[in-house]
């Protein structure tokens, strides 16, 4: 019997200075404290957040009035297990020996409104640490941040650049969840949206309320996208 959990795990500033590359570390601290600007480039101190931020998930408010997005997360997640019985093992097999690994997923999340329905979206990342018995064993693997080719090196890579642009149809302006993947409040009833770049189709299609996220949710590769989607030899794709 396999015992696998996630654990909790405090760092210090130290600990996350050493695996957080500069840039991305000075941008979101910047940008997170930088007093937000309305179109017009002038503060409005009056206008209000989003009516959703304090539902928020987020360590700072991610204003509403604003032509641009920054945001950054960082993702740790620790796994291990103890030793169990196995009538056989191989170098691809779930090891039966005692181990734990820690796996750091680190995104800095921008874009920018260039103009009425024309928005970019530019994502950059870097992914390291490891899974346990390097992401070898289970057939819906405990840790979806988990980087599949141990050989990857820990340098930061473009994740995604988005170019998305809409045609309003008409129908009535609804109020729209703007988040670092869609920069607009409202949308009509009635659009048609083009949407092109660097991203991945498990950021549109095959989304639920409860399991889509492993920085939020689950974290079995299964439970967040599904068994087929698990290996196709794009581990950065």
């Amino acid at each position: 019997m396999m015992h696998c959990c996630a654990i909790i795990r405090s760092f210090s500033w130290e600990q996350v200075r050493q695996c957080l590359p500069w840039p991305i570390l000075l941008a979101a601290l910047v940008c997170l404290h930088t007093p937000a600007f309305a179109h017009d480039g002038t503060a409005d101190p009056s206008t209000p957040d989003s009516d959703n931020s304090a539902d928020a998930v987020t360590i700072f408010d991610h204003p509403s009035t604003t032509r641009w997005w920054v945001s950054g997360q960082l993702n740790f997640i620790g796994q291990g297990h103890g030793s169990f019985p196995a009538e056989y093992s191989g170098p691809n097999s779930l090891k039966n020996t005692p181990e734990f690994e820690v796996s750091d997923l680190m995104t800095l999340y921008t874009g920018y409104e260039v103009k009425p329905n024309l928005q970019v979206v530019l994502d950059i990342e870097q992914a390291g640490g490891h899974g346990i018995s390097d992401a070898l064993g289970l057939a819906g693997f405990t840790n979806l941040d988990v980087v599949r080719n141990p050989d990857l090196s820990k340098v930061p890579y473009l994740a995604r650049a988005i170019i998305r642009y809409t045609i309003p149809l008409g129908g009535a302006e609804t109020e729209n969840d703007r988040g670092w993947l869609d920069l607009d409040g409202e949308v009509f009833g009635r659009r048609i949206e083009f949407i092109a770049g660097k991203f991945s189709l498990a950021d549109f299609f095959d989304l639920n309320d409860v399991g889509s996220d492993s920085h939020l949710q689950f974290m079995n590769w299964c439970d967040d996208q599904n068994g087929a989607w698990d290996y196709a030899a794009n581990t950065r794709g």
